[in-house]
């Protein structure tokens, strides 16, 4: 068997695996006959999945109603005994989520840069009380996965943050700095903006998500482009786009506009990008900023011009976002590990 047939097999494994969860993790009890038909994988398919992962602990079969229904009659249902952590530290206030498979957030904490500490004592106590969160929960449940979101990008050779700026992680140790604070190391590192616009993806219907632009408003202008479920723009290179004024879009979001001015100036950004990738979604969200409610408005009437009118998503925040991201990720991993 050749290389490219393995890859291609385990590949088509891991898609069936997360297709299978998927159903088990929408619903609040399912039989493998349902899930055979939902997905088009067939019985013996959706059972080997199913015996693996009740073997794992991930989910649990109850038994049949009737004693002759057989096994497959069963109801599959997702079980509580693993939990993911997602922590963020893109903004002034760092973050520590728990969610549970279904990637539902139970428990976090959050922690305000202080500015009197030096840049590696506050992200120190941060890991510190992130590690509590863990240890909190682990007397119950299994950790299934860490990760951490961070603005700009990340460069997995010198272990450092690439944001000029976000001069608070500027030089830090990432992952060495978690590993000797608390002896863990994170499986997962991603840039804030790719996590949010991976949440972001997962609830779009297939003609929205097919290629969308991610634009995060913040202290710095870090955006990606998705295409087919795939980051295919590195973040950070959004602050560089020139707008009708002659400055980048970086220098305009610090410099004192009112919100229909920025949104002209945000519009003749991403307009070329537009006329040129027809995405069907742009996704804008500001996390360290609040707009009025009028702000999608100025954008969308900034957007007509355009040649495709794609569907514009605005959040004031991306919090949220960030920790489904990095979460639905580490549960995508999790399952290829089976």
């Amino acid at each position: 068997m050749s290389g490219k047939e393995k890859i291609s097999q385990s590949g088509i494994r891991n898609e069936n695996i997360i297709a299978i969860f998927d159903e088990i993790a929408l619903s609040s009890g399912i039989s493998r006959a349902e899930i055979s038909e939902r997905t088009g994988l067939s019985l013996m398919t959706v059972g080997k999945v199913a015996d693996l992962m009740t073997h794992e602990g991930i989910i649990a079969q109850s038994k049949p109603a009737t004693g002759n229904a057989g096994r497959r009659a069963g109801m599959l249902t997702l079980l509580d005994g693993h939990f993911l952590l997602s922590l963020d530290i893109s903004g002034e206030v760092f973050r520590a989520t728990a969610l549970d498979l279904a990637l539902v957030p139970f428990d976090s904490i959050s922690y305000r840069y202080n500015n009197s500490l030096s840049p590696e004592d506050n992200l120190i106590i941060f890991y510190r009380e992130a590690c509590t969160l863990l240890m909190k929960h682990l007397m119950s449940k299994k950790l299934a996965g860490m990760g951490i979101s961070i603005p700009g990008e990340y460069d997995s050779e010198n272990d450092t943050v690439k944001a000029p700026h976000i001069k608070h992680l500027e030089g830090l140790k990432i992952a060495a700095t978690m590993k000797s604070a608390t002896g863990l190391s994170p499986d997962r590192i991603m840039n804030a903006n790719e996590c949010s616009a991976i949440s972001v993806l997962s609830s779009l219907s297939e003609d929205e998500n097919g290629c969308t632009v991610n634009l995060s408003l913040d202290s710095g202008t870090y955006g990606c482009i998705t295409l087919d479920g795939s980051v295919m723009h590195r973040p950070s290179d959004f602050d560089t786009l020139p707008c009708d004024n002659g400055k980048t879009l970086g220098y305009n979001l610090s410099a004192n506009m009112d919100e229909e001015e920025l949104s002209h100036m945000i519009g003749s950004a991403l307009r070329p990008i537009i006329n040129v990738i027809c995405p069907d979604s742009i996704f804008i969200s500001a996390s360290e900023r609040t707009f009025t409610e009028w702000f999608p408005t100025f954008l969308r009437n900034e957007l007509k011009t355009s040649s495709s009118m794609p569907k514009i998503i605005f959040e004031n925040s991306r919090k949220s976002r960030t920790d489904l991201g990095m979460a639905h990720i580490l549960r995508k991993d999790m399952l290829k590990s089976l």
